[in-house]
């Protein structure tokens, strides 16, 4: 496992944990606000069985991929004079974002397990959890 593949998989896990971290912070008055009380892991579901056929690191890129584009969204909807527009960006990209991070945590952690040697399996796994 190269230093780069294993700083780039920490990097891409703090930023998303920071934004699980948010939404755990406010997760009562999110949950209010915007779910229904059956939610499901759909991200978890899809991008965990694309991760079984394409490969972790697929499904690792897909999930950052998808976490960029809704911090674009986010962005643009702050941005933006008209309200409806922002208010319906802001939803998607939080659906986006919920998507993606559900997906993410067993592909990384299983691409950083398998990438790295025996002897540092354990070290590699905990990366996740540092982040």
């Amino acid at each position: 496992m190269t230093g780069r593949a294993v700083w780039g998989a920490t990097i891409g896990n703090i930023l998303e944990f920071y934004d699980f971290g948010t939404f755990s912070f406010f997760a009562i008055q999110i949950g209010h606000a915007f779910f229904p009380a059956g939610d499901r892991p759909i991200g978890a579901i899809l991008l965990g069985s694309y991760s079984d056929r394409a490969g972790r690191r697929s499904a690792m890129s897909a999930s950052f991929t998808l976490m960029r584009v809704a911090v674009l969204v986010c962005t643009y909807a702050l941005v933006r004079d008209n309200r409806n527009c922002r208010s319906a960006a802001g939803h998607f990209a939080r659906l986006v974002q919920g998507f993606a991070l559900g997906g993410k945590v067993g592909p990384t952690t299983a691409y950083l397990i398998e990438a790295a040697p025996a002897e540092a399996r354990g070290h590699a796994q905990a990366l996740v959890a540092l982040g």
